[in-house]
């Protein structure tokens, strides 16, 4: 799993990306390089990379418990609500440290942690 976490990239802020999920590698997801924070896990320095996506793409890809830049600042999904025609409905927030979740505007998702380890990223 670890493994590529570590892999070398070539990616920079504002670069256009192109995701695909490693489970669906035929889907694509076309993007820019919001910000790339070094976080230690374990031993290790490993590059969290969030992408901003056009807002419809968010609804196939957030899950409660996804990581987002919601107005700035970093977030974790809490419940999330996609309505038929695809669009995010409704979804909240979870507060830091609490059971409480807090509503927020989808409209104000800046960006998603695309995590190597469920998706790859390539510079276009």
């Amino acid at each position: 799993m670890y493994r590529r976490l570590l892999e070398p990239h070539k990616l920079i802020l504002g670069c256009d990306v192109v995701v695909t999920e490693r489970r669906y590698p035929y889907v694509l997801y076309h993007g820019r390089v919001h910000s790339i924070v070094a976080k230690p896990i374990h031993s290790w320095n490993i590059d969290h990379v969030y992408v901003t996506f056009e807002e419809g793409i968010y609804a196939s890809l957030l899950l409660r418990g996804s990581e987002i830049i919601y107005e700035g600042l970093p977030a974790i999904i809490g419940d999330i609500r996609i309505a038929p025609e695809g669009r995010i409905e409704s979804a909240t927030k979870q507060e830091t440290y609490t059971m409480n979740e807090t509503s927020i505007d989808p409209t104000k998702i800046h960006a998603m942690l695309v995590w190597r380890v469920a998706y790859d990223i390539h510079r276009v």
